[in-house]
């Protein structure tokens, strides 16, 4: 089966912030260590469990499952994005994979950024943000309140920053923003492309980089 546009949904253990876990008919599903806690809570069917659950005792399941020593260079959100990369997914969306555990946050960051180096998509859902990683590539973002009225979601202007990851990031692009930006250049020690705007009468904004690699944050609207 070719898996390579299907989106592949793995479930972690860190906050969801009042989030739900958008799944949509045939996601792959990944419970990592104790997130199957959060599908069982919200009768989600994972289809494999990945962990060493040093977090939470091995539940009962019959589907297949990955364990994994505890003592291991890798986190646990990492090898089940593998599992998804080893199964032909592309896309991969993780819940739970940020909270009071930065180191956790930051080791899916740097997912994020190795898996867009290598022509795939990590989408990650932190409080109110969504993070990514482009490499040599684009991305096309809707704005959260276009033709909607500021009272119906608080937010009057939702915010985004667009940041190198490794040295220079060159061909950078920022379309629809309120700061735009057009062939130029972002360097990962110094932060020009945060709190940028969406423009309330623009429908998306588009961000591209033709020479490097760059993290893409945004506000959406739970």
């Amino acid at each position: 089966m070719n898996r390579t546009n299907k989106r592949c949904v793995i479930v972690a253990a860190g906050s969801l912030y009042g989030r739900k876990i958008a799944v949509s008919e045939g996601d792959f599903v990944i419970a990592a260590d104790a997130g199957y806690k959060y599908c069982d809570e919200r009768n989600i069917k994972y289809d494999l469990l990945v962990g060493d659950f040093d977090s939470a005792e091995k539940p009962d399941f019959a589907g297949e499952i990955v364990v994994l020593p505890q003592k291991k260079d890798i986190t646990d959100s990492w090898q089940a994005i593998e599992e998804g990369v080893k199964r032909g997914f592309c896309e991969f969306h993780i819940y739970g994979g940020s909270g009071s555990r930065a180191d956790h946050t930051l080791a899916n960051i740097q997912a994020a950024v190795y898996q867009a180096e290598r022509g795939r998509r990590v989408f990650i859902y932190c409080e109110k943000m969504v993070i990514t990683a482009i490499n040599n590539g684009s991305i096309k973002i809707a704005n959260p309140i276009y033709n909607c009225a500021s009272e119906e979601t608080g937010v009057e202007e939702p915010h985004f920053g667009v940041f190198s990851y490794r040295g220079r990031a060159e061909g950078v692009d920022i379309i629809g923003a309120e700061y735009e930006l057009r062939n130029g250049a972002l360097t990962d020690d110094f932060p020009l492309g945060a709190a940028n705007l969406f423009r309330r009468y623009s429908e998306k904004v588009e961000i591209s980089v033709k020479n490097g690699t760059i993290l893409v944050c945004w506000q959406d609207i739970l």
